[in-house]
Parts: C-alpha cells; structure tokens; sequence
C-alpha cells in the first residue's frame, strides 16, 4: 500500500499489468487530493500474443507455400532438360530413334528441336557410314580375291603354258596397282 498525502493506494499484484494515470485537484490554489484512473492492460498483452502467433503461423505458411510453389515449377522447367539429358544418353549409347518432345517454343524448345535434328542428321551420317564402309570392303575384296586366286595357280603350277603365267603375272600387277589406288583414294577421302 502506497500513502500519498491522505490518500491511501493499493497496488494491484505485480503480476497484473496495468495502465495507471492520476491527476491532481486544486481548489482555491491549494491541493485538496487527487483523481487515480486505473486500467488493466492484460487484454492488450493477449492480444498481442495472439497476433505474434498468427504472424508466426502465417509465416510458416507463406514459407511453406512459396517452398512448393518453388518445387513445383523447378520440377516443370527441369522436366524438359531431364528429358533432354535422358535422350542424349541413349542417342550416345546408339539409340538413334531416341527424340526429345518439343513442348514450348522458347530456348528449352528449340533445343529440344536441335537434338532431334542432330539425331537425325546422325543417323544419316551412320546409314552413309555404314554404306561407304559396306563399298569400300566389296571394292578391296574384289582385287583381293583376284590376287589369292592367281597366286594360289601360280604357286600350285596350275598353268600350262609359260604364255599363260605371264598373262597371269600380269593380273596380278593389274590388281595390286588397282588395290593401291584404291588405298590412295582411301586415305584421300
């Protein structure tokens, strides 16, 4: 209990909050007492307790929210260069059927368009590859199965005549000049 002049106060528990404001009262310019307005200011505590809470929740939430939104359209812009990825994988393991869905007309799409276009072109590469390889074999074998078969009657004395060995010899020469520029021409291309 506080005493002020006549006026004797009690103060509230410490653990109650409150608003206090006094005035004082004069008559005839002497102090004759005093007016103490007392209010509770717990209400005002609560309240602000209960807005930190919506404040933390709806931060949890906002942050959860934009964190999923953020998963979300990752996944959706990272789709595209996974798929990308995945085709190039199989294009270089020699999958040349292997095409990227062209979804979007931005960079993403018109990369997707320039794989499916080297694939393409690759694949025409491998088929022209496939055939030079396939020509240049039949074109080395035909000398090639000249020269065995002549040698193979020279060396077993198949011939009969000497004319007929020189004649022989000769296609033999023939052939192995035809197989070196044959060669020639190879390492040329």
């Amino acid at each position: 209990m506080l005493y002020l002049g006549a006026m004797r106060l009690s103060v509230p528990a410490p653990e109650n909050r409150f608003l206090i404001s006094g005035q004082p009262i004069y008559r005839e310019e002497a102090f004759y007492g005093g007016v103490y307005v007392l209010s509770s200011v717990d209400h005002m505590y609560e309240s602000l307790q209960q807005v930190r809470q919506m404040l933390i929740l709806s931060s949890v939430g906002t942050f959860c929210l934009a964190l999923g939104c953020t998963l979300i359209l990752s996944r959706k812009l990272s789709k595209p260069l996974v798929q990308m990825e995945q085709a190039t994988h199989n294009i270089a393991r020699g999958n040349l059927e292997a095409r990227v869905p062209v979804i979007t007309g931005d960079e993403a799409g018109s990369l997707a368009q320039a794989i499916n276009d080297l694939t393409v072109n690759l694949k025409m590469y491998w088929d022209s590859r496939s055939e030079f390889f396939a020509n240049v074999s039949h074109e080395l074998r035909t000398p090639i199965t000249y020269l065995e078969g002549y040698a193979k009657i020279l060396g077993e004395k198949l011939f009969q005549s000497e004319e007929e060995k020189q004649q022989y010899l000769k296609i033999i020469q023939q052939e192995s000049g035809r197989l070196t520029l044959l060669i020639h021409d190879l390492f040329e291309l």
